[in-house]
């Protein structure tokens, strides 16, 4: 399964090899380290709170997810696999490379906001239906707003959080 996330990354790195661009031009950020953690930590924190424990105490799990995960183990995968896997593969494509090509190529990082968060929510046609792409457009623009306008949301902070909000719906899901 990670493979077919990381699938996903092999476009841009073809490009930034044809184009001699390195990696470090899209996801390297001078905000320590910690600070990038953090910020990710406490988004994911406030995604989760917002985002799947009051719509499951107020009866809506259907609407959040589901999951026939029984052991310990299967769990801990989840939680691998939502930020190695997951996360930071969709990172580094739509909030990462895409994103900065669309804001070099149209100037406007509103239009870059807008047109990655589309092909986000396109991105996932095939783990769902009409909402699922909906409801990944709007999370798309939501990363991209965090990565706006707060000042120590960077890339890894979007990885984090991104990974740990889908770890969650996981275990909340489950276990509320």
């Amino acid at each position: 399964m990670i493979v077919s996330q990381w699938g996903i990354f092999l476009v841009p790195l073809m490009l930034m090899k044809r184009n001699r661009e390195k990696l470090s031009d899209f996801f390297i950020s001078e905000i320590k380290l910690w600070r990038q953690i953090q910020t990710g930590i406490i988004l994911a924190l406030a995604m989760t709170v917002v985002l799947i424990l009051i719509p499951i105490l107020l009866g809506l799990e259907y609407m959040v997810g589901s999951t026939s995960y029984t052991m310990p183990w299967q769990f801990v995968f989840e939680f691998i696999y939502s930020i190695i896997g997951v996360a930071l593969a969709e990172e580094l494509v739509f909030r990462g490379y895409i994103f900065n090509k669309i804001v070099l190529l149209s100037g406007s990082r509103s239009t870059a906001i807008i047109l990655s968060s589309i092909l986000f929510g396109f991105f996932h046609v095939f783990n769902g239906n009409v909402l699922q792409i909906i409801m990944t457009f709007c999370m798309g623009m939501m990363f991209c707003y965090f990565r706006e306008k707060i000042k120590s949301c960077t890339i890894i902070s979007l990885i984090i959080a991104h990974g740990l909000y889908d770890g969650m719906i996981v275990l909340l899901v489950k276990f509320l």
